[in-house]
């Protein structure tokens, strides 16, 4: 894990990703995701401050945020470095079903009644939470509403139990929207207010003033390669309270604090797009089957006046599964000549999309 910090007394930046257009970072609780009225130095600031170090910018680095997590709420926050990643992870969270959020959080004792009447309601151990939201902008507040209600809007969240044995349930939440304070309403819906969580039904503050809940994870497409990315964080250390019990205790936690910050990807199919004929004329097919053999090359004569590229993509799976089949250039011309291409193929071992220009 990497640690940066710029000229502040705040805590250290954990950085679990960095590239060219992307910055995330597992965020420390009570700590402001972008500047406010507080005055204190934010997550933005920081992953600013040391952006420009990093590549010693002489003016001020270029960052944006994608999303947000409220003050009291630690885990992964991600920023974009560059416009084009701004742009494409916005689209990306306005997408449904682009961008999946798992969340952490901790109830307290007396909920694992309620959560037990939910599974009575026929929820089991989990389930989702359908309300309607309607926010109060001069006070910060969110509150849910009868369906419909002007202004108000759809909030949808699957939830489950994690574990049981601590004093203090664990609870996963994964919003299938992004609305203001989502979680911390579902989870006074469920009659199980997080830890901390005053002004949705918590009974006592934290020793930190944290709220105990934790973005967990965060998996989304990549702006500008062919994969998904899942980020994970572990939860904040332990934190003890009155009569010797604690928050974030138990195996689950202590096991995810032992594996530390995880980053996970994905390669995505790319779709192969038919080449445009140089000429006109009809279009004629050409196809080849691949055997299991490890590489194979083909040509045939091809004008100097027709230009064309195929995309191969090799399938992950056993090495003895070769490729059944190719998308291969579609080139021909009434008085172009006869198509010719060439061909390069590689027994499946998940490799990635080749481009071949001919």
């Amino acid at each position: 894990m990497m640690r940066l910090s710029g000229p502040s007394p705040a805590p250290p930046l954990d950085v679990i990703y960095w590239d060219n257009h992307l910055l995330a970072v597992n965020k420390a609780v009570c700590r402001p995701s972008v500047p406010d009225s507080s005055g204190d130095l934010s997550v933005f600031e920081q992953a600013e401050l040391a952006v420009k170090e990093r590549y010693n910018k002489p003016g001020r680095a270029w960052l944006a945020n994608a999303h947000r997590l409220d003050r009291p709420v630690s885990g992964v926050l991600l920023f974009a470095r560059t416009s084009k990643a701004a742009s494409r992870l916005s689209a990306a969270f306005a997408a449904p079903g682009q961008v999946q959020k798992v969340y952490w959080a901790v109830a307290p004792a007396l909920a694992l009644g309620a959560l037990g009447g939910a599974a009575a309601r026929g929820r089991g151990s989990g389930g989702t939470v359908r309300q309607w939201l309607s926010k109060n902008r001069a006070t910060n507040t969110v509150r849910p509403v009868r369906a419909g209600s002007r202004g108000a809007k759809e909030a949808l969240t699957d939830w489950r139990v994690l574990q049981h044995e601590t004093p203090h349930p664990l609870l996963e939440f994964r919003p299938l929207t992004g609305r203001p304070h989502q979680l911390r309403l579902a989870a006074a819906e469920l009659g199980a207010p997080l830890l901390g969580d005053l002004r949705y039904g918590g009974t006592s503050p934290l020793p930190d003033r944290s709220i105990a809940l934790h973005a967990r994870s965060l998996e989304f497409p990549h702006p500008t390669r062919p994969q998904r990315l899942r980020l994970i964080a572990p939860p904040p250390p332990e934190l003890e309270l009155e009569h010797g019990e604690t928050v974030w205790g138990g195996p689950l936690c202590a096991q995810a604090r032992a594996d530390g910050i995880q980053v996970h990807w994905t390669v995505r199919r790319r779709r192969i797009s038919k080449p445009k004929p140089a000429c006109s004329g009809k279009l004629i097919n050409s196809r080849a089957r691949i055997g299991p053999s490890d590489m194979k090359e083909t040509s045939g004569p091809l004008p100097s006046s027709v230009h064309a590229s195929a995309e191969l993509a090799s399938l992950a799976g056993p090495a003895d599964r070769a490729l059944r089949g190719l998308r291969a250039l579609r080139a021909a011309s009434t008085g172009c000549g006869t198509p010719g291409w060439v061909v390069r193929s590689a027994a499946s071992r998940g490799r990635p999309i080749e481009r071949l220009h001919i």
